[in-house]
């Protein structure tokens, strides 16, 4: 048995918290009422083919609350490389502003 929300819960969430733009939630909304598969919506939401690919071969194969977690996971160390070059761009900025 699987605890957490259902794809529309999280949707409303994110639609009332004002989490992500507006435009985001109700291309989500109309996807899934018109049937899209999930897949083909985050896609058209221009997500990462990596995340795309994972969740089309998860709706042929099953086992969707394991493929989230992996993507979670996948996002989370993309999002840490990116702060990571950020800093070392940035560093000779930051580091002539300290002197100052």
């Amino acid at each position: 048995m699987n605890i957490g929300f259902n794809l529309g819960e999280v949707i409303n969430f994110l639609s009332l918290s004002k989490l992500v733009e507006k435009e985001f939630t109700l291309k989500m909304k109309e996807g899934l009422a018109s049937g899209q598969a999930l897949s083909e919506l985050l896609e058209s939401l221009s997500f990462s083919k990596n995340v795309v690919t994972q969740l089309a071969l998860v709706e042929v194969h099953g086992n969707l609350s394991g493929t989230m977690q992996l993507v979670e996971l996948h996002l989370k160390k993309q999002l840490k490389v990116k702060n990571k070059l950020v800093e070392v761009a940035t560093y000779p900025i930051r580091f002539k502003l300290l002197k100052i």
